[in-house]
């Protein structure tokens, strides 16, 4: 808020976690207020990547303001994209034959899912399914052609049909990354906090406010 109060921007978009709404309510309200009184139209939702057609189930708190001054047009969140494009086209095809040597809790997590999973008619190893095996038990997620929200605590995911973990750089490619710029950035730690905090979104329609003539749009997409 402080730097667009300062710089005071056209138009900006503010991305952050959804649970920032449900846990911090007085805020998020202060948030709000303190852009509107600095000049700005004011919208916000919470968005889905899902919902923009990548195969990654991302819900993010999306806040965005346009200038009063430079507000031709009225802003409009766009609409679902329907399909969803399948996990297995950001991941290579580099299967193991066998099950890695899980620790304990992978284990756990494992068995307690693969039951799950032959109950509902299905297979892991038929199907991808992409599993967080490190987490708690009331944590754990293991969700079909998609992968579980990316941060950077969560770097990597089991694919249970090619019984690997997923590699950065099909998480980059999730993230809107190219190989080349995942390539660039040379500290691992790094790495894994741009990707886990990158702007998740595949595709989003922006209406550009700032030109009178014409309704512009800008578009960030998956590559």
């Amino acid at each position: 808020c402080q730097y667009i109060m300062k710089n005071k921007p056209k138009t900006f978009v503010i991305e952050n976690v959804a649970g920032l709404m449900r846990k911090h309510p007085k805020d998020f309200a202060v948030v709000l207020t303190n852009l509107s009184t600095a000049g700005y139209q004011v919208t916000w939702d919470i968005v889905n990547s899902l919902q923009s057609g990548c195969a990654q189930s991302r819900p993010r708190i999306y806040i965005i303001g346009l200038r009063n001054d430079r507000r031709y047009h009225q802003f409009t969140w766009p609409q679902d994209i329907k399909m969803v494009a399948p996990v297995d086209m950001f991941l290579d095809q580099k299967p193991n034959a066998k099950l890695p040597a899980f620790n304990a809790t992978e284990s756990r997590n494992y068995k307690a899912w693969d039951k799950k999973i032959k109950k509902m008619g299905m297979s892991l190893q038929s199907t991808t399914f992409m599993m967080d095996l490190g987490a708690g038990k009331q944590f754990g997620q293991c969700t079909q052609d998609k992968c579980p929200c990316i941060t950077r605590s969560r770097p990597c995911y089991f694919i249970s049909n090619q019984n690997r973990y997923s590699n950065i750089h099909e998480l980059g490619r999730m993230q809107g990354f190219t190989t080349k710029e995942v390539d660039a950035i040379l500290k691992p730690c790094v790495l894994v906090n741009q990707i886990g905090t990158a702007f998740g979104l595949s595709l989003i329609h922006i209406s550009e406010p700032t030109r009178q003539e014409a309704i512009s749009y800008a578009v960030f997409c998956v590559k």
